[in-house]
């Protein structure tokens, strides 16, 4: 809001009469700081923009599907069984250390199953 007000002060603050050349040269200096500065933050959304896509892209290769999981628990045991680079990459744990987490939320967290979720759910 302060920037807002400091740009039009800056171009609202010299006289209309066209009189004074030095007004003339630091209204083209503060419009072409402008158009720098309007070029940098569109280069940085840019490139932001292109990062977002990739890391998108990029999840979407990483989460599979499993055809024969039918529950989250056989989705859990599976996935924790077959590969540790393929639970780490689902989890952002590998097995063992999901196993004790989990252990360590049941046991000094009293975190129970429930009926229709498990605790590695």
């Amino acid at each position: 809001m302060d920037e807002d007000l400091d740009i039009r002060s800056q171009f609202n603050s010299d006289s209309d009469d066209g009189s004074d050349s030095t007004s003339d040269s630091s209204d083209e200096k503060g419009i072409a700081k402008l158009e720098r500065d309007t070029l940098t933050w569109l280069m940085y959304c840019r490139a932001a923009g292109s990062l977002i896509r990739q890391y998108i892209q990029s999840s979407r290769r990483r989460i599979r599907k499993f055809q024969n999981a039918r529950s989250g628990r056989v989705f859990m045991i599976t996935t924790l069984e077959e590969d540790p680079n393929i639970a780490f990459c689902e989890f952002r744990m590998y097995p063992p250390m999901f196993v004790h987490f989990t252990h360590l939320l049941r046991d000094e967290y009293e975190l129970q199953s429930g009926q229709d979720v498990d605790i590695y759910e």
